[in-house]
């Protein structure tokens, strides 16, 4: 061990992740944390068998290592195996996807650094439910020590996504558990840019040899097929090259990406988090801005419009488009409500998702008080969590009761207004956009995260952000904060940048390049994701290894982004 406490030398990491976690939420809802809470049970205890240690967890996936091999194999089959034979609700089988590298990475402060690390998580991401897989080093250090229960199956070579070098992988076949799965979901089996005619080699070839073979006759008549088929080959190809071509050039009316999907202004683009292509364009209202997703649907506030649209994340489809007669600023889902709050207007609009009716305006400005000198905007950002809803305005944060509709908790956030909010690890997180407690040691002010403690409506802690952040005639620090993935995610657009706050210590801990002008984050579907606005594009970051992992190319200007129900959601605003 290290000073870190992290095993050194050579060892072998193994990372998990639930197959389908999003359709097991909509199906067992509320249940769905008793299944996730017994699902991490049986594998820590598994896991501590073997002698594993827990680098890091995401709700439904874990990052683990082990010093031996052979460990993290008996681990594997440990878990696999009580996993299959627990009672899960409804009959359901909750399987789970493995994936086991060994490597000697370099090790940190506090985590694992090296392509090894990202070999193993994409190993895992290429299997399926039930099926764990191993990398050629890994199988090297195991095949002479397996039980009798045990054997391996050799897959072959498999291009892993953003890795250069091809990887042998194998399949662990364990007694009494299911041996035979879908094709591995390697760049193999989709190839990123498949060809017109792709699949008709065997044609081609047929074709040339009985060019060569057949007599006279049935020659020239083969020759006469090769060259159509050339033909109609070299033109599909240049047709696929010139469309290629063509999208680097797009015009302001819409971009089309390698999916062909044509994304456009006013509305909402659709990312695939397995594959990071862009599946789908959703006009919706003029000037989309904040969106969130829940109850099977992806929410978006049109600021120009004064208007929500609802989406069906299954279909894909706005099956509602709700008036609100007010600006929407922000809007959070939860409590069986979508919450919009209106900087402009001085309002909180409650609308119920069982029928899509705006119920109340819970926040006018005599609830909440008068607003600073100088502004003359109201509640700016809302979220939900912990059974309330919690309004940032002004200089305040306040708690409302979503059964009753009041305030029922006003927390001073200690600077001079309270801009973007969000809640999980534990709080509700604040981002200073004024005069903070904290102070730069030269004087003067600097912008920060208050941490708010749901249990004492108090803060309990502010927390400086370096950075640039609102530019000109501002302090330094964040525009933009989001929590997740047992982290707190801090945007500073001016800055290109993204901090990592740990929740444990409340200090910022990593500083990731994220793209131009970072907006809007989110967190769920396996990653980080940013929204840069004014590129255009969409950063993926790795919360295990805290590296920026692909940049997606959007188009035109974003205004927000979500990730849930099955997607990255990105709105299009121009």
């Amino acid at each position: 061990m290290g000073e870190s406490g992290l095993p050194r030398g050579t060892v072998t990491f193994l990372f998990t992740d639930i197959e389908g976690s999003t359709r097991l939420l909509k199906q067992l809802r509320e249940r769905f944390a008793d299944v996730l809470e017994h699902h991490q049970r049986i594998l820590r205890a598994a896991f501590a068998e073997a002698g594993g240690h827990e680098v890091d967890t995401q709700g439904d996936a874990f990052f683990v290592v082990f010093r031996g091999a052979k460990d993290a194999l008996a681990a594997a089959v440990a878990a696999q195996r009580a996993l299959a034979a627990h009672g899960w609700p409804d009959g359901l089988a909750l399987r789970v996807r493995m994936g086991i590298h060994s490597g000697e990475p370099r090790v940190g402060a506090d985590r694992y650094v090296g392509l090894g690390v990202h070999r193993a998580a994409r190993i895992c991401s290429a299997g399926h439910g039930g099926q764990v897989l191993l990398s050629s080093v890994t199988r090297e250090l195991v095949e002479d020590e397996l039980p009798s229960d045990v054997r391996l199956l050799d897959l072959g070579e498999r291009h892993l996504k953003d890795i250069d070098r091809p990887e042998r992988i194998f399949q662990l076949v364990i007694d009494g558990l299911p041996a035979e799965f879908p094709p591995l979901k390697t760049l193999d089996a989709q190839p990123a840019e498949a060809t017109p005619f792709a699949g008709r080699e065997s044609e081609l070839a047929k074709a040339a040899e009985a060019a060569v073979e057949a007599p006279s006759t049935e020659r020239r008549r083969s020759l006469l097929l090769l060259t159509v088929l050339l033909l109609l080959v070299a033109a599909g190809v240049s047709a696929f090259l010139l469309v290629r071509g063509d999208e680097s050039g797009a015009s302001q009316t819409g971009r089309e990406g390698a999916t062909g999907i044509k994304v456009r202004p006013n509305s909402v683009a659709v990312i695939d988090p397995e594959t990071n292509a862009i599946v789908a364009s959703i006009p919706v209202g003029a000037g989309p801005g904040s969106i969130a997703t829940g109850d099977g649907s992806v929410w978006v506030a049109n600021a120009v419009a004064r208007t929500v649209s609802r989406i069906d994340a299954e279909t894909r489809e706005v099956v509602a488009t709700i008036g609100l007669g007010i600006e929407p600023t922000d809007l959070a889902v939860g409590q069986g409500a979508v919450w919009v709050a209106g900087g402009f207007d001085s309002a909180l609009l409650r609308i119920d998702t069982a029928d899509n009716v705006v119920r109340a305006n819970l926040a006018i400005r005599e609830e909440i008080g008068p607003l600073p000198a100088g502004f003359d905007s109201g509640p700016s950002a809302v979220t939900v969590s912990d059974g309330a809803v919690w309004l940032a305005h002004g200089e305040e944060v306040s708690r409302i009761d979503p059964e009753t509709n009041d305030v029922v908790a006003t927390v001073p956030a200690g600077g001079n207004w309270s801009g973007n909010i969000a809640a999980g690890e534990g709080a509700v997180w604040v981002v200073e956009t004024g005069v903070l407690k904290v102070r730069k040691p030269e004087g003067g002010a600097v912008n920060g995260i208050s941490r708010i403690d749901p249990a004492s409506d108090s803060v309990t802690a502010t927390i400086p952000v370096p950075g640039v952040g609102i530019g000109s005639g501002g302090a330094p620090g964040p525009d933009i904060v989001a929590a997740g993935a047992g982290a707190v995610w801090s945007a500073t657009w001016a800055d290109d940048i993204v901090w990592r706050i740990d929740p444990a210590n409340n200090r910022t801990v990593r500083t990731i390049p994220a793209g131009t002008s970072p907006g809007n984050v989110a967190v769920g579907e396996g990653a980080v994701w940013v929204e840069n606005r004014n590129s255009g594009t969409v950063a993926r970051i790795d919360p295990f290894s805290n590296a920026l992992a692909e940049t997606i190319d959007v188009g035109h200007v974003l205004r927000g982004i979500a990730a849930g129900e099955g997607a990255v959601w990105v709105t299009v605003h121009g």
